[in-house]
């Protein structure tokens, strides 16, 4: 990715953490600090949270059952700010991948003209989603998503509809100029597909592959469920409600997934893509 300025560092930690994991005690008391200065800049340390409303698959590396996403160059977070429950800017921050460590990718972003903070005792809240693309909005703190009908086949583009969502609120300057926690949830459901040539001999070719919705029959009243559109997801208050049961505009019930040209699997061979669904 292009250089940029390092106004504002933020540390990139995508690490699926389990849903039971407690935070630790703390085996010290806390030493007072001084806090950041009005005016300071403000930075954030951020890490991909398992959401059990979702399954996400990124990168196919598993440790202790927890896959790891993997940051790649040209990825982008958008982060909004609110002061006193008005919304004061967003900006966009670049991310440069780093390293792998088990459960994490770690990374740096960076933007040339971010976030400052406006006064020690003034709350700032955050609201952030990945990746920072055309197909997600944000409006009165409910961040919108599309999963389109038709998906891009190759697994690293078909990545722009792996989102996720942060918040933050309530949030004052760090002691000692500290940074600021944003923890990401997946907002899809990810549907991995692995196909295989088992033919006795010859190659086989793949241009284009369909998923299409089934029929749902509850209390006697069947229904064609979609399995695309556009949902939303709520952050106010810290809580995440992806609402892909209702609601939804723009719906299909087939999803496509097109291949700019088309995939040879040798004999014996396999290729894996994947659908990104509502949660």
């Amino acid at each position: 990715m292009k250089n940029i300025h390092n106004t504002i560092r933020v540390a990139l930690c995508a690490a699926i953490l389990a849903a039971s994991c407690g935070k630790q005690a703390a085996t010290q008391p806390p030493v007072e600090e001084e806090h950041a200065k009005d005016g300071a800049q403000i930075a954030f340390t951020v890490s991909a949270v398992r959401n059990d409303n979702t399954k996400t698959a990124y990168s196919g590396a598993v440790t202790n059952g927890k896959e790891r996403i993997d940051w790649v160059s040209g990825d982008q977070i958008n982060i909004y700010l609110y002061r006193y429950n008005s919304l004061a800017g967003n900006k966009v921050y670049g991310v440069t991948p780093g390293r792998q460590d088990g459960e994490k990718s770690i990374g740096e972003a960076s933007d040339s003209n971010g976030f400052y903070w406006d006064g020690e005792d003034v709350p700032h809240d955050f609201y952030s989603f990945y990746p920072a693309s055309a197909n997600a909005s944000f409006d009165n703190k409910t961040i919108r998503f599309t999963i389109p009908s038709t998906q891009d086949g190759n697994l690293s583009g078909n990545m722009q509809y792996a989102y996720m969502a942060a918040v933050h609120e309530n949030c004052l300057p760090p002691a000692g100029g500290g940074k600021v926690q944003l923890d990401f949830y997946p907002m899809v459901t990810t549907l991995y597909l692995t196909l295989k040539n088992n033919y006795p001999s010859g190659s086989m070719t793949l241009r284009r592959l369909k998923l299409s919705a089934l029929t749902v029959t509850e209390n006697g009243q069947t229904t064609l469920p979609p399995i695309a559109g556009t949902y939303s997801a709520s952050l106010s208050g810290g809580i995440y409600v992806p609402n892909a049961d209702s609601g939804m505009s723009n719906t299909a019930h087939e999803i496509y997934l097109e291949f700019d040209s088309p995939v040879t699997i040798a004999n014996g061979g396999e290729y894996t893509c994947a659908f990104f669904l509502p949660p």
